[in-house]
């Protein structure tokens, strides 16, 4: 009689243990049934991955950066703002005053970082420096719009309307307040003392009111064009 084919080794616990949960082993990464990349042991990042990273990132702030300008350009070479919807151009100046100020709060304040840190386990914040300079660029930008819809041509109808200028002034009462409890409590809690807001509460509400603002600010823009059944004024670049 042949002999019983050999019996294949018995996995490891390790292995037992992977194939049940349905996971790799920590230190190996399955890319294809015939090929394991073993990852490294200290979990640290390779380096062509971090520069991936950041050349993806610095190209992300280089792209929505440009997109700012087509809009200012197009107001200077037409000395007029007509077309444009000046609810748009002041929330949107808004949302990025709140989302500069934001990025610089993480970026730059050892104590926002260290709130934030104490709150998730020790895991820091990922805003790096392209974050910063989107968010600043873009508060630029914006204000210059803001400018030129105070100094070029508006159409005789055109202005911002009470429901936004209401919207605005109750977002700036929101981080006035926040702002000076804050500052009055000192913003950080310590032992034996607690505070209504950290400054990292200040910063998450400045992250809330920006959201929303994206959430709402074409709106109006959509509205006038649709009204005037026309996008002339409004770059589409």
């Amino acid at each position: 009689m042949p002999p019983p084919p050999s019996s294949p080794p018995a996995p490891s616990s390790a292995s037992a243990s992977a194939s049940a949960s349905g996971s790799a082993s920590p230190s190996a990464l399955v890319l294809s049934e015939s090929h394991i990349a073993p990852l490294r042991q200290d979990g640290s990042t390779p380096v062509f991955l971090t520069a991936l990273s950041t050349a993806c990132g610095w190209i992300y702030t280089a792209a929505w950066s440009a997109s700012f300008y087509p809009q200012v350009v197009l107001n200077a070479r037409r000395k007029s703002v007509s077309g444009l919807s000046l609810d748009f151009a002041f929330l949107n100046n808004f949302g990025f005053l709140c989302y500069a100020v934001f990025n610089l709060a993480f970026f730059a304040s050892p104590l926002v970082r260290e709130q934030y840190r104490a709150r998730h386990g020790g895991h820091d914040n990922i805003v790096r420096l392209n974050d910063v300079a989107f968010a600043v660029h873009a508060f630029i930008l914006t204000c210059v719009t803001v400018v030129q819809t105070m100094t070029y041509h508006r159409a005789p109808d055109q202005r911002t309307s009470k429901p936004i200028r209401i919207l605005i002034a109750i977002f700036a009462l929101i981080v006035t307040v926040s702002a000076l409890v804050c500052l009055i409590t000192g913003g950080k809690t310590s032992s034996g003392k607690s505070v209504p807001l950290e400054w990292l509460d200040f910063v998450q509400i400045l992250s809330s009111i920006k959201l929303c603002i994206t959430f709402i600010k074409y709106l109006p823009q959509m509205l006038l064009n649709y009204r005037r059944k026309s996008t002339l004024g409004w770059s589409i670049e």
